[in-house]
This record gives C-alpha cells, structure tokens and sequence, in this order.
C-alpha cells in the first residue's frame, strides 16, 4: 500500500515495482526482473518496461506497461495480486470492454477523484480512459479525442460529429433529450451514473 514516508517508482529498465523509503532503502513491491506479461502474486508477476504508478484511494496501484502494452493493477490485502485490466497481444488501438481493448504503449497515467484511470497511449497518440464500476463487472476503455461517454446503466448514446467536430450532437429515436456537447482540443468525459 501507499506510504507517505517512501517514494513508488516504475524500474522500466529491470522491469520492476520500487519502493525508496526516506533512509534509502530499495525494496521491490512487484516484479521479477523478467521482461514479459505475466499475473499473479507481485513477486511472481513479470513487467515489460513499466514506465508509470498511480495510487487511487483505495491504495490499488495502476501501472502503465509499456513493452506489454497493457494497464496493470497491483492490489494489496490479504492476498496482493497482478493483474491485466487492458491491453496485450496484438497492441493495436481498440476500445469496449476491457478485456477486448487494444493499447500501443501507454506511457503516463492518473486518476480522477471519482476513481476513472486516464492514461496516455503513447504508441496510438491518444488519451484514453478506462472507467471501473463498483457495482459491476464490466469494464470499459475509450478513446478520448472529443468527447466520452459512458452510460453506467449499460444503455448505449449514439453520437453523431458534425462536420467541422465542433459538436456532438445525440436526439433519441423515441423523444427524450437531445444533447449537444461541443468538442474541443482537450478530452471530456461524462459518467452518467
């Protein structure tokens, strides 16, 4: 977990997880030294080029694995563990549920206060944005160019760009509302809970 008096940094070229405590101590939080893609207790776990850390609140580490091209996870407890929540073979630049999604070397990584992982995916020249839900299981990453939306609910908003991208615009076949978002050079992302 996270420790105000260490600092946690991604050794990319020994493909290792440090911890620096503030006397100089090196300890290593996860990785063997091995560059390839493995899960598993972080000792055991195997990292490809690791080149960034965030802490969300609830003291779960996210790791950008460039080499890999894959979002890691490193979660303590009782029994810590590695896991893959995006990317892998073939890297490519695919969105949807985690588990299909594509990456090309992502490089930095933050989250938002509300717990959604940002992440720079160097290799495809995008900021992308995988969205957890507590309450559920399925997982979604998008590519962030002019606008995201994520409906919590599992409905689906269609939105159609007109055609100087300045707008999004989505009318709902059956009345409803119709939302129009201007689309800007920064990313936007909307959660609809």
């Amino acid at each position: 977990s996270s420790d105000v008096c260490s600092s946690d940094l991604a050794d990319t070229g020994n493909h290792r997880l440090r911890r620096v405590a503030r006397d100089g101590t090196v300890t290593t939080l996860a990785g063997t030294g091995e560059d390839d893609l493995r899960d598993g207790a972080p000792l055991n776990a195997a990292f490809a080029e690791p080149t960034a850390l965030a802490w969300r609140r609830d003291d779960t580490l996210a790791v950008a694995d460039a080499a890999s091209s894959t979002v890691r996870l490193l979660t303590f407890g009782e029994q810590p563990h590695v896991s893959t929540i995006a990317g892998g073979y073939p890297f490519a630049l695919v969105d949807g549920v985690l588990a299909g999604a594509r990456l090309n070397r992502p490089t930095g990584l933050a989250f938002t206060s509300d717990d959604a992982l940002f992440f720079a995916d160097a290799g495809n020249g995008f900021l992308r944005a995988a969205i957890i839900f507590a309450s559920s299981t399925t997982l979604l990453v998008t590519t962030a160019g002019c606008i995201i939306i994520i409906v919590h609910n599992q409905l689906s908003l269609s939105f159609e760009v007109n055609a100087d991208m300045s707008f999004a615009h989505h009318k709902p076949s059956s009345g409803g509302t119709t939302y129009s978002i201007p689309c800007g050079l920064s990313a936007n992302l909307i959660v609809y809970a």
